[in-house]
C-alpha cells in the first residue's frame, strides 16, 4: 500500500514499535532503501526489537521523551496506543496537553513528517467518529490532509492479538509547497445514523441510583457514509453499537441488522 502511495524509500519512524511487526513486514527492497527508527516504551519488547533489527535506530523510551525535529521523516507508521490518558511531553507540550494518548501520537507524528511525507496509523474508530479536535488540528495546525481510511472489522486482530475490536487505518499526507493534495478527503464531519431515547441510571454521592432521560446515538464519520460498503461491514458496525447495554435498552429488539420499522433510521450530518 505504501509503495502504491508513492513511497520508494527514505527515513521511517515507528513510534510505538513493539517488537517490530511493521519493520518485519516491509518489503525487503523497500527496507534496503530506508533508514529505520523505532521507539518502544516497554523494555522487553524494546530489547527484542534491537535484537531483531540491529541496523535500525531503536530507543527504548516513550514517544513523549523523544526530541525529534519537525519535518524529519518521510514515513511514519504505527498502531497507536489507546487510552483515556494523557502523557507529558516536554518537547511538544501543546500536543500532550491537548490530546489523549492515541490522538497525541497521531498529532506528534504528523508534526514530524517532511513536506510530502506520509503517516499511516492504525487507531480506534473514535479518532474519526468523535475526535473533532484532532481532525481539525491535522488539516489546520498540522498542515496535512487526510488521504483515505479503511474501517477494519472486529475480527481483524483476533488471531494475532486475541482481541475483538474495530479499528481504522488512516492515511495522512503532509502538505508540500504545492499545498493541499488533489487526493485530500473530507473527514471533518460526522453522520448521525441512528438514535433512540432510553432511561439512564446514575449513581449519586449517597450511593443511590437515580434515573434520567437520555438519548443513545450512533455516530460515524461522513467519509464512511460517502464511501459506504454495504453488507457485512454495516452489520458489524450496527451490532457493535448494539452491544452497549444502554443502547440495547433503547432499541429493545430492534438491534438486528434489519431494524424494526418502528425505529427510524436517519442520516443527518452533524456539524463539528
Amino acid at each position: 500500500m505504501i509503495e502504491r502511495l508513492g513511497f520508494a524509500g527514505g527515513s521511517v519512524l515507528e513510534p510505538s514499535a513493539g517488537i517490530g511487526h511493521f519493520f518485519g513486514l516491509m518489503p525487503a527492497a523497500l527496507s534496503a532503501k530506508s533508514n529505520l527508527a523505532g521507539v518502544e516504551i516497554d523494555e522487553i519488547s524494546g530489547r527484542i526489537l534491537r535484537a531483531l533489527y540491529p541496523d535500525a535506530t531503536v530507543r527504548v523510551e516513550g514517544f513523549e521523551q523523544q526530541r525529534i525535529p519537525n519535518n524529519r521523516y518521510d514515513l511514519i507508521v504505527t498502531n497507536v496506543p489507546f487510552g483515556a490518558i494523557k502523557v507529558h511531553d516536554t518537547f511538544d507540550k501543546d500536543l500532550s496537553a491537548k490530546f489523549d494518548i492515541h490522538d497525541y501520537f497521531i498529532a506528534k507524528s504528523v508534526r514530524k513528517l517532511k513536506p510530502g511525507g506520509l503517516g499511516v496509523f492504525i487507531t480506534a474508530t473514535s479518532t474519526l467518529d468523535r475526535s473533532t479536535a484532532l481532525r481539525n488540528w491535522v488539516v489546520a495546525d498540522g498542515n496535512a490532509d487526510f488521504i483515505g481510511a479503511v474501517r477494519l472489522n472486529t475480527a481483524t486482530f483476533k488471531q494475532a492479538a486475541g482481541t475483538e475490536t474495530s479499528a481504522d487505518i488512516i492515511i495522512i499526507r503532509k502538505r508540500d509547497e504545492a499545498g493541499q493534495s488533489s487526493y485530500a478527503a473530507n473527514m471533518q464531519t460526522t453522520v448521525l445514523e441512528r438514535e433512540a431515547p432510553y432511561i439512564k441510571y446514575v449513581k449519586n454521592d449517597k450511593g443511590r441510583f437515580t434515573s434520567e432521560d437520555a438519548t443513545a446515538r450512533m455516530v460515524y464519520n461522513k467519509y464512511y457514509f460517502d464511501h459506504r460498503v454495504h453488507g457485512r461491514a454495516d452489520a458489524v458496525r450496527l451490532r457493535k453499537w448494539c452491544r452497549n447495554p444502554s443502547h440495547r435498552a433503547a432499541l429493545h429488539s430492534g438491534c438486528g441488522y434489519r431494524p424494526k420499522p418502528s425505529y427510524k433510521t436517519i442520516h443527518r450530518v452533524t456539524p463539528d
